[in-house]
């Protein structure tokens, strides 16, 4: 009596079977690798991005119009957008100052796409010299183009500014957008309002003087005369008494 068991071909049939099972399987595993792999990354993309904007962002929020002079000496508007070598340049408030070092607590900042980064610039001083460089700070990468459209108050879309170099007092536009194309992302449009602020000067004109220090900071305005005024009032309330 023959013994119950398999044939060769039957063993084939059955390992060939079981053969692209494991294929199939290894393929879908490899395809959700991936894709998580992808997912990861385009996720890592995002929040990079997203923290690149919030700097811009809270750079531009405190935008004020306040002139500089570069490192030769000449005047530069306060906002500059598409010059040779910067894509953004601008000058801020708010500048922390937590260690109450003797500085303005104005700052120019810049932004330049080079090499597929986008490189964060600022100078320790407003009024350049020859030998003011400024630190750099890299806060995004793979970027394919980065570009800033200014609207101006009368409605006006412009990818240059100041629209008229050579007009003095120049207001600044109502407000910016950012267009970022990064690989794998696409294109990102971000739009910022800015906030209409006085215009700063240094103490000695609506010009900037040459120096970076703490009258940077100094806004237009009547505080001496509410003083004097505030004064005389309490000195007619002790002759009233």
């Amino acid at each position: 009596m023959r013994s119950p068991g398999f044939t060769l071909l039957e063993v084939l049939v059955a390992i060939s079977i079981f053969a692209l099972i494991g294929l199939g399987t290894n393929q879908v595993l490899r395809t959700i690798i991936n894709a998580r792999d992808v997912t990861e990354a385009r996720t890592e993309q995002f929040i990079r991005l997203q923290r690149a904007l919030v700097v811009i962002e809270r750079d531009l929020t405190q935008l004020t119009n306040r002139p500089i002079r570069d490192e030769l000496g000449d005047p530069a508007h306060a906002l500059l957008i598409g010059s040779d070598l910067y894509d953004l340049e601008f000058t801020r408030l708010g500048w922390r100052n937590p260690i109450d070092a003797m500085r303005s607590n104005v700052q120019r900042v810049a932004y330049q796409l080079l090499e597929g980064e986008l490189l964060r610039h600022y100078w320790l001083v407003l009024d350049r010299a020859e030998d003011s460089l400024p630190v750099t700070q890299k806060i995004l990468t793979d970027v394919e183009d980065f570009r800033i459209t200014a609207l101006s108050a009368n409605g006006e879309t412009t990818y240059q500014w100041p629209l008229d170099n050579d007009k003095p007092g120049l207001e600044l536009p109502t407000s910016l957008e950012m267009f970022f194309s990064m690989e794998g992302i696409g294109e990102i449009r971000k739009a910022v309002n800015l906030v209409a602020v006085p215009k700063l000067t240094t103490g000695h004109g609506d010009e900037p003087d040459g120096q970076g220090g703490e009258g940077d900071g100094s806004v237009e305005g009547d505080e001496d005369e509410e003083d004097e005024e505030e004064d005389e009032d309490d000195e007619d309330e002790d002759e009233d008494d």
